[in-house]
């Protein structure tokens, strides 16, 4: 079970830049190209965690967003 003190600090920011203040069905994320490199690194990480989902778009755009255990342990420190 992922803890929010278990992460990194680059893992935090990365759950902190994906949140798009949508709910997790209406969220569209952050398109990769708009990441800095050490929030790209974190985001493939947390994606093996489970945290953060990771989905191809329009002309082969890369899209990440938070799961909804990503959220909560956001928001709440523990899933």
């Amino acid at each position: 079970m992922p803890h929010l003190s278990k992460l990194t600090p680059i893992q935090i920011r990365a759950l902190v830049r994906l949140d798009d203040g949508h709910g997790h069905m209406d969220s569209v994320g952050q398109e990769a190209e708009q990441l800095s490199d050490a929030v790209l690194v974190a985001c493939y990480e947390l994606s093996h965690m489970g945290l953060v989902e990771a989905s191809s778009g329009w002309r082969g755009t890369v899209w990440f967003r938070l799961t909804a255990r990503g959220r909560t342990i956001r928001e709440v420190g523990r899933t």
